[in-house]
């Protein structure tokens, strides 16, 4: 079975790129276009700007700020294999896990309210090797209850 979170990297990359635009287009509105008469809401040109740009830069930066990942994980084959990169605007490396079905111990869940993150193991020569924790914030609940529930087939968590 496969897991592929691409769907989600996608929409969050496309509502990045349509507040850029419409940013783009209220300051060509506000300032050189003159289409825009001031005060609006209340709000000088000056505030309204700072006030949009706050919210550019949450839509922006939110990824980033929780830590999604795309992911790609697969346990069809004799491994298990994840896949993954950082899926904020300034992107990480790719990187790629792949663990044979029989030297898979099991995974740990950590993190917090706004994030989780797992970590696998692999038995490697009478001893347990963790892998760094990876963030699965971006995966939605049901993408992660099929995560957990393929794991469990080949290992235990911690």
């Amino acid at each position: 079975m496969t897991i592929d979170n691409g769907k989600t990297i996608i929409r969050l990359r496309l509502n990045v790129f349509i507040a850029t635009v419409l940013f783009i287009i209220y300051l060509y509105f506000a300032y050189y276009g003159r289409g825009l008469k001031f005060p609006l809401l209340g709000f000088t040109a000056t505030q309204l700007s700072l006030i949009l740009l706050g919210i550019y830069f949450l839509v922006a930066f939110y990824p980033m700020i929780l830590g999604y990942n795309y992911l790609y994980f697969s346990d069809d084959g004799p491994s298990i294999v994840l896949r993954y990169y950082s899926a904020g605007i300034i992107k990480g490396r790719k990187n790629s896990i792949e663990i044979p079905r029989k030297t898979f111990v099991g995974y740990k869940i950590s993190g917090n309210l706004f994030s989780k993150k797992i970590a696998l193991i692999q038995r490697l020569d009478r001893r347990d090797a963790v892998y760094p924790p990876i963030n699965i914030t971006s995966l939605n609940s049901d993408e992660r209850k099929r995560l957990f529930a393929m794991l469990d087939k080949y290992g235990q968590p911690e």
